[in-house]
């Protein structure tokens, strides 16, 4: 309580960290009100984003969008309370102070990007995630262009992969979001632009993450409408995009990796694979390379076939990814601009089994395995920090002038006596 907010400020980041590893139980509510009480800008600031007390976050979230005057920080408050990760209900309940389904719906159709990329980012906001794919809720008929702004903010949300189902019982949101991502391929427009987004979001992924779809027919009927979608390449309307990772375009890459992901639905009680390793069809083709076993020799067959597109297809199978022998062959063929999309699957696959080791198997696979660090939006987010870093140093100045203000006073007053 008597350390300068600078100070507080550090412990607070270490605070909210512990916090966000699973252990919002062990928060300090007392001391949080507390360090609130003090009305001190920067250490309001790091409670916005460490505090895990919904009443504190929603306080100074209600308080910022108020105004105290200065934009620019409210700003800065407001951010730091939606990237907020320890105060895990603050958006969920309609009661919490300060935030309610009515601010939602204000941030949903007139938030800014800074915003929505803050709120749709947060791994502990993913149950936000299947009423905005969903459009319900909070999200219900907003503007085309503003769901594909939410949609686009989302696709790299950690939050995508996190199941938390236990012995106690499944994780519903899970399920919930592995339903709508389901909901929003069979529903979003077939334009280009949400071609990019949507291949951006099953790119990340994690194919466990991918429910199964309930029959053949939803299958076959949700690559149907994507395979009429058309994107065309920047500086020639006339010519089809080509695909990320393939010479394929971009429309028949994207559908390979539906495909890949839901190639396995579950129809009369029962899991059933779609698709043949010598199917006429490609994207039935890349349904049994995303889900079903394979050997070394039809491994080879399929290179043979389709090339890149199979290996990028078969990246998500973790049959073949957890077999030393399969890995080997799929390195074999792989492209250098495979390998990061690769390094990612093998990190995945090492969260849930300790035994994997996701060092690459092969000599040929030089480039060391590693996730790329910047995410697609490094440059506002580089921007949004040093912003943030500009207020704190300013605000940190102005209270050790104020501190030391006070000191000299109090030594004058002393001094008199």
């Amino acid at each position: 309580m008597l350390a300068m907010p600078d100070v507080v400020y550090r412990e607070l980041d270490n605070y909210g960290q512990y916090l966000a590893t699973g252990n919002h139980w062990n928060y300090d509510e007392e001391l949080e009100l507390s360090l609130l009480e003090r009305e001190d800008r920067l250490i309001d600031l790091a409670l916005a984003k460490n505090a895990a007390s919904d009443d504190v976050v929603g306080s100074l979230y209600s308080r910022s969008l108020a105004g105290t005057g200065d934009p620019g920080y409210d700003k800065a408050v407001r951010l730091a309370c939606l990237a907020n990760e320890p105060a895990t209900y603050v958006w969920l309940f309609t009661n919490a102070t300060g935030v309610d389904e009515s601010e939602l719906r204000r941030l949903a159709l007139y938030g800014d990007s800074d915003e929505l990329s803050v709120l749709m980012r947060n791994p502990r906001r993913r149950g936000l995630l299947p009423a905005v794919y969903e459009r319900r809720g909070s999200f219900e008929n907003i503007p085309e262009e503003r769901w594909f702004c939410l949609v686009r903010s989302s696709v790299d949300n950690p939050g995508l992969n996190i199941d938390e189902s236990d012995i106690h019982g499944p994780d519903f949101t899970a399920w919930d979001l592995g339903k709508a991502i389901v909901s929003l391929l069979r529903t979003a427009p077939t334009e280009q632009r949400w071609i990019y987004a949507l291949y951006s979001l099953l790119l990340n992924l994690n194919p466990e993450s991918a429910r199964s779809l309930d029959s053949k027919a939803i299958f076959s009927e949700l690559l149907a409408r994507w395979k009429t979608a058309r994107a065309s390449k920047t500086l020639d309307e006339n010519a089809e995009a080509e695909g990320y990772y393939s010479p394929r375009p971009l429309v028949e890459e994207f559908c390979g990796v539906i495909a890949a992901l839901y190639g396995c639905v579950f129809e009369g009680n029962k899991l059933e694979y779609v698709g043949e390793l010598d199917s006429e069809d490609v994207m039935l083709r890349c349904a049994y390379y995303g889900r079903n076993k394979m050997n070394t020799d039809q491994m080879r067959l399929a290179w043979d076939m389709d090339g890149n597109l199979f290996v990028l297809t078969a990246l998500f199978n973790n049959q073949l990814l957890l077999k030393d022998d399969c890995r080997r062959q799929l390195e074999d063929c792989m492209p250098s601009d495979l390998q990061h999309f690769y390094a990612r699957r093998c990190s995945q696959l090492q969260a849930k089994y300790k035994w994997f080791d996701p060092r690459a198997v092969t000599d040929e696979v030089k480039e060391e395995l590693q996730e790329p660090t910047q995410p697609a939006n490094a440059a506002m987010v580089g921007r949004l920090a040093a912003q943030v870093t500009s207020i704190r140093n300013q605000v940190a100045g102005l209270s050790k002038q104020l501190w030391w203000g006070a000191l000299i006073l109090a030594g004058l007053v002393l001094w008199h006596r």
